[in-house]
């Protein structure tokens, strides 16, 4: 069973197999692919990597893994590799090669209640799947928002000064109960529709941000859910999308409108594949 549950594990990363090619030697590489969102556990010494099934990821470059990340964060997005001829310990741990690593360093609580209007006084580029980055969720109550913005980033910035621009941005998201995207926004009626409020506290001074930035922001969508399912009979969503002020041109707030993503996370197709795979061990 346990072979079962490692084949679901290795079919929920987002880029999957590319296994077993023939050596020139008639040998076979079993190398294989993969990437996906992770909790991350830390020690002074090694860094180590959970996904929503029970599996822990250990990369075999600490190094590299510890340049990339701070004590501080909690998910992570990573592409890896590994060898599947090795198989898995008895501890449910694969040793894998960390090939790329974003830590999701922002967090927020998507709230059940209505942000007031002055809580927002900066635009969003796009929270649709850009730059390589796109929607995912972590034991379905964690989802990961792709956010593009303007920052201010010039070449020769210091990275104290990098950390200021990017700590002066913060972002929060609110369900409103009471909205009905099927009259405002033309969607199906199984659409979840959350609101994304992005606020700058420098925002009335004379900061130049010129240049766009993405990053992952992580919303325990918890409460929502349950409010969400309370209106919709106990139905989960089939997709949720996120309404914000969006300007593609500048950073200006005076040519924002609101718009609602065109793509956004296929929820109960999320839900159904994750459970299937979970009972799979049974």
């Amino acid at each position: 069973m346990k072979k079962k549950k490692l084949f679901a594990v290795l079919l929920s990363v987002l880029s999957v197999f590319g296994l077993s090619s023939c050596l020139d030697d008639g040998e076979f590489d079993y190398t294989t692919m993969g990437a996906g969102f992770f909790s991350v556990s830390s020690s002074v010494y090694s860094w180590e990597f959970e996904d929503e099934y029970g599996y822990t990821l250990i990369p075999t470059n600490q190094s590299y893994v510890a340049e990339q990340m701070t004590l501080s964060d909690r998910y992570i997005y990573m592409m890896y590799s590994w060898d599947a001829s090795t198989g898995v310990t008895a501890n449910n741990e694969i040793n894998v090669e960390c090939m790329n690593l974003v830590p999701v360093k922002r967090e927020s609580i998507t709230r059940a209640q209505t942000l007031p209007e002055e809580s927002a006084n900066a635009p969003v580029i796009s929270v649709d799947a850009t730059e390589g980055y796109s929607f995912g969720c972590f034991k379905k109550n964690i989802l990961f928002i792709p956010i593009r913005y303007w920052v201010n980033r010039p070449s020769d910035m210091t990275q104290a000064e990098w950390s200021n621009e990017l700590n002066a941005h913060s972002f929060e998201v609110y369900y409103d109960e009471n909205y009905d995207p099927v009259s405002s926004d033309h969607v199906g009626n199984n659409v979840m529709v959350l609101h994304l409020r992005h606020n700058i506290s420098d925002a009335m001074k004379d900061v130049k941000r010129e240049s766009a930035y993405v990053e992952y922001l992580s919303s325990d969508i918890s409460e929502a859910l349950t409010k969400y399912r309370t209106a919709h009979g106990g139905n989960n969503p089939n997709e949720i999308r996120i309404k914000y002020d969006r300007n593609i041109t500048d950073s200006g707030m005076d040519k924002a409108a609101s718009y609602l993503n065109e793509s956004g996370f296929r929820y109960a197709e999320y839900v159904q594949w994750y459970e299937e795979a979970l009972s799979s061990e049974n």
